[in-house]
């Protein structure tokens, strides 16, 4: 059996947490990250924020060599997994901001091994993830899903239940091609629930932007039942226990 040699970029609130669980489930995971701070906690077993169930985790993986982070992007070459943990969000006039995921086709196009697998997982636009593989193909000179494999499965994560919610939440996987949803799904399956295979990466896409304008749409509605509640003097709690 082939070592699963995982580079993780990003030990923020998605990143670390993935690393950590696939470090936890066999696999040599390093972490990319460009705060020394973090690298140096990171390394001495100490995480760098608190998430419910990491920390011993983290420590028992660090000791026993199957988790590290460095700052080194050589690592990159080394590794038959990438996953990207890396941020987005929107500029000034709201529209998606991808300096973060631009730079990472750079990074990661230079370096990568063939039969390498790249796996994102935060929110993008739909079509996204096609367009990174065919930059990732023309900087690499590998082809996409023969030599190099790109996938995308969204993180449905929350902050203080990430440790429990990865190896329980079913996990979306979409491929730009066959072979990369299985190696994709082949990976997400190490962190336990279900895999759900999509026809491809747009519509992983796709369901990620569903999750969170689900999610959107009923905080912006309660809002709006706790503001006319309040401004009528009713108990916004007791109307919706009573709804209910």
């Amino acid at each position: 059996m082939v070592e699963r040699r995982v580079c993780v970029i990003g030990a923020g609130r998605i990143g670390l947490p993935i690393a950590v669980c696939l470090a936890n489930s066999g696999c040599k995971v390093a972490i990319l990250e460009i705060d020394e701070h973090k690298i140096s906690m990171i390394n001495s077993g100490e995480s760098p924020f608190h998430e419910p169930g990491m920390q011993e985790i983290l420590e028992a993986t660090v000791n026993d060599g199957s988790l590290f982070a460095t700052s080194e992007e050589e690592i990159i070459s080394d590794s038959n997994t990438i996953i990207s943990a890396i941020g987005t969000g929107v500029d000034d006039s709201f529209n998606p901001d991808l300096t973060g995921i631009k730079s990472l086709v750079s990074l990661v196009g230079n370096r990568i091994s063939k039969g390498a697998l790249v796996l994102l997982k935060t929110t993008l636009p739909i079509g996204t993830t096609e367009v990174i593989a065919r930059e990732l193909s023309d900087i690499s000179g590998l082809k996409i899903d023969q030599d190099l494999l790109v996938a995308f499965s969204p993180e449905r994560i929350v902050e203080g239940k990430a440790i429990e919610e990865l190896g329980i939440l079913p996990k979306i996987v979409g491929g730009v091609g066959g072979k990369s949803t299985e190696r994709a799904s082949e990976i997400m399956a190490l962190f336990g629930g279900e895999i759900i295979q999509v026809r491809d990466s747009r519509y992983a896409e796709m369901c990620k932007l569903l999750d969170n304008s689900y999610r959107m749409t009923r905080f912006g509605f309660s809002a709006d039942v706790a503001a006319v509640c309040s401004m009528n003097g009713i108990n916004a709690f007791e109307v919706i226990e009573a709804a209910n």
